[in-house]
């Protein structure tokens, strides 16, 4: 009776193990897939943003063999060397630009000192389903089988030791409902704790958007542009959660400067110089 026992137990045993490892193993590798779609984003944007800084110098790449490369195809080298683990088309790559003071983005990577956009599309697979298998054989069709053939059946045997294996089967049945009482438990806990690492990691992303854009204002009112053309700027680098449509999001330029007055009270004093605010993409509102 006890080698029964255990071989129950047993059972019990991997049937749970049978339940928890495929959602285990759906947690690890969708850790896994949004690890390598995070490195993804951050290689293009960092590619990105180190070809817009060299296409706004104007200058032009002579490689170590061959003629110097036209103003787009040294913007495209300089975007390669940044992202040297992802494959990029150059026909995935395509460029607008706007003068200082300008009201809009035009085609074309434009000139020294321009304010250059560089949009990439890139498609990242997760799973490669361009040739699908099966893990197991297909099962053949019962109308496959020989001639000769012989179907079996469960034959049922009674034994003088019933009243012991109906005892030992309530057992086993009272194993498995206590099975499936802690996995009813466990279940909610694992798809909490899946949830929650994926709004977390929406957090994130959310807030290193945001503070690519003010970094990338910061950068272009600190070179002298004009206020109206850094929000123009801004207006067309925004992606969610940013959204100046709507009037959901909010930027302030604000640009403080040394008093240059020697005459004046406060001469050398950083006061605030100028201030800008927009809220929405069909109007601005200044202060």
């Amino acid at each position: 009776m006890s080698f029964g026992g255990s071989a129950a137990t047993q059972g019990t045993t991997l049937i749970e193990a049978a339940i928890i490892t495929p959602l285990l193993f759906m947690l690890t590798f969708a850790l896994i897939d949004f690890a390598s779609m995070m490195y993804v984003y951050l290689a293009l944007e960092n590619g990105v943003s180190l070809a817009t800084r060299y296409a706004v110098t104007g200058n032009v790449e002579t490689p170590p063999s061959g003629p110097p490369l036209s103003r787009e195809d040294s913007i495209i080298y300089a975007m390669r060397q940044a992202t040297p683990t992802l494959t990029i088309n150059s026909a995935d790559i395509t460029f607008s630009s706007m003068a200082p003071g300008g009201a809009g983005f035009s085609g074309g990577v434009g000139g020294p000192n321009d304010i250059v956009k560089v949009t990439v599309n890139y498609d990242h697979y997760i799973t490669d389903a361009a040739a699908p298998c099966p893990v197991l054989p297909e099962r053949e069709d019962p109308f496959h089988s020989g001639f000769n053939d012989e179907e079996r059946t469960a034959v049922p045997v009674m034994t003088h030791s019933g009243l012991i294996l109906l005892m030992k089967r309530k057992t086993i049945h009272g194993q498995n409902g206590t099975s499936l009482i802690e996995f009813s438990l466990v279940l909610p806990l694992i798809i909490i704790l899946l949830l929650g690492m994926m709004e977390v990691s929406f957090a994130l992303l959310d807030q290193h958007i945001v503070t690519k854009l003010t970094r990338e204002g910061s950068n272009l009112i600190s070179r002298d542009t004009d206020l109206p053309t850094a929000a123009n700027v801004l207006k067309g680098m925004s992606t969610r959660p940013v959204n100046f449509d709507d009037g959901t999001s909010k930027v302030i330029f604000s640009v403080i400067k040394n008093v240059s007055t020697t005459t004046a009270t406060n001469y050398n004093q950083p006061v605030l110089y100028a201030r800008y605010v927009m809220r929405q993409l069909h109007g601005f509102d200044v202060s």
